[in-house]
């Protein structure tokens, strides 16, 4: 069980400890939507795919090569809370020491 202190509610704990674990382990992306479809005489050019991680409601957009299947570039929209503050960088070996108290 994950020790917070700085937290009031029990939903904010249960919301704070799945951000730590997808900082710990990563995200959980399953679901995707193709969006922006780019074809050329009939030929896939590029495409957009969107995903969402199940444990933290990150949202993220890639961009991919529709010849190579390549991710162009990757878009990350987070939830309210799950970024530290400015100059503050929390790394995986954080969030596990984190989840261990």
């Amino acid at each position: 069980m994950l020790h917070q202190q700085r937290l009031t509610s029990p939903e904010e704990n249960a919301m704070d400890e799945q951000y730590l674990i997808c900082r710990s382990a990563g995200h959980v992306f399953l679901e995707f939507t193709d969006f922006e479809i780019v074809e050329r005489r009939g030929k896939l050019v590029s495409y957009k795919q969107e995903s969402v991680c199940l444990r933290c409601t990150t949202e993220r957009v890639q961009h991919i090569d529709g010849g190579t299947f390549a991710i162009i570039s990757n878009t990350y929209k987070y939830p309210k809370g799950y970024l530290s503050a400015p100059g503050e960088r929390i790394t995986r070996r954080d969030a596990r020491r984190a989840l261990w108290k």
